[in-house]
């Protein structure tokens, strides 16, 4: 039979506040980081080097870039922005100099756009490289991915209109946020041009215009008891408050709620010119928000909205700050703001940060491009940009199209872009390869 010896051990409990135990064990080896593949001031770690790294070894490719100031005018004006779709991935082995694409078009959706998502994500940057040599551009970069879900389609469009055979009303739109609270942000729209009274407030929707879609033919034309279309002597026909209306909450809001689908709606605001949240160069960046399909408002243009105004729900609350704007409540806002609607009611909204408005008198003077559009989310691989097509590619991208580099790509494959697209046959300009891989 084999025997141990046994042993008590004491331990000095006050051992464990001495800096020659914590150092060697946590606090000295302890690091923290405030960003991905990036060294922050504040950061504990060696030197100036990131804390964490995360490389990626795929480049993006596409062959269709799409200016967002309507260049195709079935999707939503963003000034000074472009859509840019991708239709394949090129994956490299920075070691063996094993290249592969993959093509959308033979990959499940979620997949492939999961790459995307994960490389290029909102707020993220890239660098762009047209891969057709011979054209000429001024393409600078880094760019930022404002959105990367698809493309926005146009739905309704308002443009403010202002005219005395409209009774003199203001077009009285403004977006509100309640910071601290549980509740949603809204966007109020009035609903009606003129009234029964002698003031007339809301929107004249002579200049707005719906656009036809694959969502939008699922709900519109309205039932024939919606009058969307009237006849004025002098723009004939058009829209009617209450036909506007219906279109919003009744059919386009109604739809995006279904939950046995799944729809995205969007609301941009200013031509997309407006930065909700500076520095953060996400869809608040491009004045886009999208709308909370939770919260259905239920005014639909009834008799009642010749008093009370409309209102969209859009995501964000004083929980979840993804999605609200960041800039100081004193910007554009107001502790109480009451709208005299006529001699019958006044509607307050007190204690609630008004964002950004519109003239609020039918009598005041109008300043700045105040328009909106709605638009359903067509989910693809598709990114929105601060690519400014008409400026930087004058002359198009070719027939060859172009090849996106995600800004934390791995440093081998940066130095060596040109030798991997000549590898993959995407060019076939001869290069040297300037960092060969580890083991060559």
């Amino acid at each position: 039979m084999a025997l141990t010896q046994s042993f008590d051990v004491e331990f000095d409990d006050a051992l464990l506040d001495l800096e020659g135990w914590k150092n060697p064990r946590y606090a000295g080896s302890k690091l923290t980081a405030a960003k991905i593949n990036e060294y922050t001031a504040g950061d504990t770690t060696y030197g100036l080097n990131p804390v964490i790294t995360n490389k990626t070894t795929a480049l993006y490719i596409g062959n269709t870039l799409i200016g967002a100031e309507e260049e195709d005018e079935q999707y939503v004006y963003i000034k000074n922005h472009s859509y840019v779709d991708i239709n394949r991935i090129l994956l490299i082995d920075p070691y063996t100099d094993e290249v592969t694409i993959i093509d959308d078009s033979q990959e499940e959706f979620e997949p492939f756009h999961r790459f995307i998502t994960t490389d290029l994500p909102t707020g993220g940057s890239f660098n762009i490289k047209l891969l057709d040599f011979a054209v000429q551009n001024s393409l600078k970069g880094p760019y930022h991915v404002k959105m990367n879900k698809g493309w926005l389609l146009r739905t309704l469009k308002y443009t403010p209109y202002y005219s005395q055979s409209d009774g003199g009303a203001g077009d009285n739109l403004f977006f509100i946020s309640e910071p601290g609270s549980a509740k949603l942000m809204e966007f109020i729209f009035l609903s009606k041009t003129t009234s029964n009274t002698t003031k007339g407030y809301g929107p004249s929707y002579i200049s707005s215009s719906i656009t036809r879609n694959k969502y939008v033919d699922e709900y519109y034309p309205l039932s024939s008891s919606t009058t969307f279309m009237e006849t004025d002597p002098i723009h004939s026909p058009k829209p009617t408050w209450q036909g506007v209306s219906h279109f919003i909450i009744s059919g386009t809001q109604h739809l995006g709620a279904n939950i046995d689908k799944n729809y995205e709606m969007h609301l941009t605001l200013h031509e997309g010119s407006y930065d909700f949240a500076p520095g953060m160069n996400d869809e608040r960046s491009i004045s886009t928000f999208e709308i909370d399909k939770r919260a259905i408002h239920s005014n639909k243009g009834s008799s009642t909205m010749d008093i009370y105004p409309s209102s969209i729900a859009l995501k964000g609350s004083g929980v979840d700050k993804r999605f609200t704007p960041t800039f100081s409540s004193s910007h554009d806002s107001f502790n109480t703001y009451n709208l005299d609607v006529g001699a019958s009611s006044t509607v307050s909204y007190a204690t609630k940060d008004i964002y950004t408005k519109g003239e609020l008198t039918p009598t005041g003077s109008y300043s700045g491009s105040y328009s909106y559009e709605l638009s359903w989310l067509d989910r693809s691989h598709t990114l929105i940009s601060n690519i400014d097509k008409e400026s930087e590619l004058y002359d198009g991208i070719g027939e060859k199209g172009f090849v996106i580099i995600p800004e934390q790509t791995d440093t081998r494959i940066k130095d060596n872009i040109d030798y991997y697209l000549e590898k993959a046959g995407l060019i076939t300009k001869t290069v040297t390869i300037k960092s060969p891989p580890r083991g060559r």
